[in-house]
């Protein structure tokens, strides 16, 4: 596949008409957005939708569709949109480095381990966090409730180092 960068657009003004507002972008060579839509090939293309960090955030055949706003505009010359459509899994994002496309390279295994460990850092963050790290909480427990709440950290760390991770996980039980 072959890419063309249109460029990095930004809002530049906005117009009323009637009861709507226009926003009207520009590239970094001043090309205005909607003219651009109407001097590209409709046919046989795809559009991409790229963040600063080069991850695409969107993909579609009708290059007007798009809100670019702080997005860089890729031409593709293939119209299979659905090659690049992100899910927002960052393991399964397509990724732009300036001159060439990138594939997602997440497997299978690697997408389950990064979804577990978001899963144990935000029980972590939501269940264990507020118990262990605010003093006067952490105070009013007896000795074995300090216990259980420290083994259930603990446990909730080696989450990673369980046998069969990360298609088998065992999940720890949160102490009453």
């Amino acid at each position: 596949m072959a890419y063309t960068n249109l460029g990095k657009f930004a809002l530049y003004k906005s117009t009323q008409q009637g009861d709507f507002t226009v926003l009207h972008f520009k590239n970094e060579n001043n090309k205005d957005f909607y003219e651009l839509c109407s001097e590209v090939p409709t046919t046989g293309v795809s559009f991409l939708a790229v963040d600063d960090n080069g991850t695409v955030c969107g993909a579609c055949n009708d290059l007007s569709m798009f809100n670019p706003d702080g997005f860089t505009v890729l031409q593709s010359d293939d119209a299979t949109e659905g090659d690049h459509e992100p899910d927002g899994h960052p393991l399964k994002s397509w990724t732009w480095d300036g001159s060439t496309m990138t594939k997602p390279t997440g497997t299978e295994d690697n997408i389950l381990a990064f979804d577990a460990r978001e899963r144990r850092n935000e029980l972590l963050g939501t269940q264990v966090d507020p118990i262990v790290c605010n003093g006067l909480r952490w105070d009013a427990l007896t000795e074995d409730q300090r216990i259980d709440w420290a083994q259930y950290r603990q446990a909730l760390l080696d989450v990673p180092q369980q046998d069969g991770f990360p298609q088998s996980i065992t999940w720890p039980t949160k102490p009453s």
